[in-house]
């Protein structure tokens, strides 16, 4: 018994080259359970300075199995990339 959901993650702002895309991955919650589940998203790491990036996240798929009651809730969700690069630094030299 429990509750099975697929994981998908899109493109925002965020580009493949920023972060490990989720196609088809799954998260599920024990029969009774009121615990949250985490999805994590692996980050690309680069030196670059740029804006902070965006990617959505989202639940579909939903499979019950058992005596299950499943509340409405949010089936999607925005994830961001926080940029914790430097500043670049321009010298000039005469």
């Amino acid at each position: 018994s429990g509750v099975t959901l697929t994981v998908n993650t899109t493109p925002g702002t965020a580009t493949a080259a920023d972060f490990t895309a989720i196609t088809n991955g799954t998260v599920s919650f024990a029969p009774n359970s009121t615990t949250a589940q985490t999805v994590n998203v692996a980050v690309n790491g680069d030196a670059l300075d740029e804006d902070n990036e965006t990617f959505s996240v989202a639940l579909s798929n939903l499979v019950a199995t058992g005596a299950v009651t499943v509340p409405a809730g949010t089936a999607s969700a925005t994830g961001t990339i926080v940029d914790d690069d430097a500043l670049p630094v321009l010298s000039i030299t005469s």
